[in-house]
């Protein structure tokens, strides 16, 4: 089974064009195509169905499908604007779940480290009040 960043990879070599070609197809960098074309990227909804309009097949043809020829798509919000990400492996879903639990786990660092700023600048205040 190929993945989808193999499928695209390969209609691109299909078509002779070069990832330069499909980058300025996609107004997008050669290096965020070239993310993308080595898996390196996770692909949207959007940039899957403009993927699927350059390449003239249907979104779905770029979709991989398990052995039951199932696709998960999660659909999120991101920063109030709707998309989705698609995931055609059970290890795909743990990589990004790894990776947002790293990110809120940075997030509350930065709150205890915010908590005990505060709590030292409100010492200083208590201080300067006692003078």
């Amino acid at each position: 089974m190929l993945k989808s960043h193999e499928i695209i990879k390969n209609l691109r070599l299909e078509k002779n064009w070069s990832q330069k070609d499909v980058a300025e197809k996609l107004n997008i960098s050669v290096n965020g195509y070239s993310k993308m074309e080595r898996g390196k990227s996770s692909i949207n909804t959007e940039r899957l169905n403009e993927l699927a309009a350059i390449f003239d097949v249907s979104p779905h043809d770029l979709l991989p499908n398990d052995q039951n020829g199932n696709c998960l798509i999660i659909k999120g919000n991101n920063n109030n604007n709707q998309h989705s990400n698609f995931y055609h492996a059970p290890q795909d879903i743990v990589n990004e779940i790894e990776k947002l639990q790293l990110k809120i786990q940075y997030q509350e660092q930065l709150l205890q480290q915010q908590a005990r700023e505060l709590q030292n600048m409100q010492n200083l205040i208590d201080l300067l009040k006692q003078k």
